[in-house]
């Protein structure tokens, strides 16, 4: 068993492992995920034109019960020009909420085994109900994080995202999908390679603290 699957529970595993051998059998189930992903950015935030099989799954706004979930929604920001990098699909947990917009973590800014890492350690730490469950949400807020986490992985992902400048409407993962979508290239990084994201992030984890 490799180190990092010493840090991860068990049952993000088995559920990591399952989706795993499904695209290596059979690449539909990557394919899939790459049209839903087409689908979602052409699906307007006010438009008629949604995904019906999914619908019950998107929102317009993040409400409370929201709080500690995990979506993925096309986004451009209001201040690009002046960003060195940002991610146009980004892969959120909501941690805060207001009427302009949320604050949230954007797991695209790790690699993808550190973004298990922090989910693992999320789970471990402020997790309140199973993780199977379909209304699974994980406590979260900010001061929550800096209390009760010790890892400084979550620094790089915290972002804060504006409902003027959504450009779709906002998808709310099933809980039994977030450990597969952790290891998906849905990240559209702009003005930066994925390398380059991933080394800066790492370099400001190291900043504030020892993993």
């Amino acid at each position: 068993m490799s180190k990092l699957r010493d840090l991860i529970d068990k049952d993000l595993i088995s559920e990591i492992d399952r989706h795993q051998a499904s695209v290596e059998m059979n690449n539909l189930a990557m394919e899939t995920y790459r049209n839903f992903v087409e689908d979602l950015r052409r699906t307007p935030i006010r438009g008629n034109a949604l995904m019906k099989t999914d619908e019950k799954r998107l929102t317009n706004r993040i409400m409370v019960e929201n709080i500690g979930r995990m979506c993925l929604f096309w986004y451009l920001p209001k201040l690009r020009e002046k960003l060195p990098y940002y991610d146009r699909f980004p892969l959120v947990m909501p941690i805060q909420m207001d009427r302009t917009g949320f604050l949230g973590l954007n797991l695209h800014y790790l690699p993808p085994k550190h973004r298990a890492i922090l989910l693992d350690t999320l789970i471990r730490n402020v997790v309140k109900r199973n993780f199977t469950s379909e209304t699974k949400r994980i406590r979260l807020s900010y001061s929550i994080m800096k209390r009760s986490i010790r890892s400084p992985l979550f620094i790089p992902c915290v972002k804060r995202y504006l409902y003027t400048h959504l450009k779709s409407r906002i998808y709310m993962l099933d809980p039994r999908d977030w450990a597969f979508s952790l290891f998906l290239p849905l990240e559209r990084f702009e003005k930066a390679n994925q390398s380059r994201v991933y080394l800066e992030s790492m370099r400001k984890v190291r900043n504030y603290g020892t993993i």
